[in-house]
């Protein structure tokens, strides 16, 4: 199912993206850089996988297909999480939109 795999493809790059950012984290000196070290993170863990079949079954629901997501990358994939769970009928509080910023 589309918004299973979407959910299990959130937690891998969240993941992975937490272990990438530790291991960054020595080379980090200023913490104003951590949110966008944070975010690098995750766009890597993203880009390490073939998205092209998430990206063939969302297009045609009229929903983001994670090509140019790198700005916010575990926020774009929790409002395509939440678009895909309110148009399958699962609105069930536990998976929303993010806030923008």
């Amino acid at each position: 199912m589309l918004l299973a795999d979407l959910i299990e493809l959130r937690d891998e790059v969240a993941e992975e993206g937490r272990e990438l950012l530790e291991a960054w984290r020595p080379a980090l000196v200023r913490r104003a850089f951590l949110p966008s070290a944070a975010n690098l993170a995750h766009c890597v863990a993203l880009r390490r996988r073939d998205v092209r079949p998430f990206q063939e079954a969302l297009v045609p629901l009229g929903l983001s297909s994670l090509g140019r997501c790198e700005g916010r990358v575990l926020a774009n994939l929790d409002a395509v999480i939440a678009s895909l769970a309110h148009l399958a009928g699962r609105c069930d509080g536990e998976l929303r939109h993010p806030r923008a910023g």
